[in-house]
């Protein structure tokens, strides 16, 4: 019998891949060059789930081991296997269009300002890389993000449980 955990797990993230904008755009298909980091951070907390960075790039998934507190860019990547990666691969071909015309290394609503963390995405598309941090109350992001975050949300879980 499948535990009720699991079922939530895989509900939520049903219906938030359904929700998730479909439209294409010149971010769609990551070559092998380009790469996708998102993850997650919290700064009063403590063990290893409090920052968890990841990167899909070159159809592999990795994980950052340095879990630093909202990092742009001091990362320590080790490859993770290939079923984490089938887990998550649909993430970057999910990335909502208008991201990419967001100005660079821009900061949505006040992300951890009061223990509720944040967000941490970094896209490289043909040599040229952008970062974003967006706040975890998603109220503070924009609308065309929402679906995209909750999907990172539950590919976070994913990979980290």
């Amino acid at each position: 019998m499948m535990d009720i955990n699991k079922i939530i797990v895989i509900l939520v993230i049903s219906l938030t891949f359904i929700s998730c904008n479909k439209e294409s755009s010149d971010l769609d298909n990551l070559s092998q060059n380009d790469y996708l980091i998102f993850g997650h951070f919290h700064g009063f907390c403590h063990g290893e789930r409090c920052n968890e960075i990841y990167q899909i790039k070159d159809t592999k998934v990795y994980e950052d081991t340095k879990d630093i507190y909202r990092s742009l860019n001091d990362f320590n990547f080790i490859a993770l296997g290939v079923e984490k990666y089938d887990s998550i691969k649909e993430l970057s071909n999910a990335i909502p269009v208008g991201l990419w015309n967001e100005e660079n290394e821009k900061v949505f609503g006040c992300p951890d300002c009061y223990d509720q963390g944040g967000y941490f995405i970094q896209i490289s598309k043909n040599g040229q890389v952008k970062s974003w941090i967006f706040d975890k109350n998603l109220n503070d992001d924009p609308e065309y993000m929402h679906g995209f975050l909750n999907l990172v949300r539950d590919k976070i879980y994913l990979l980290s449980y």
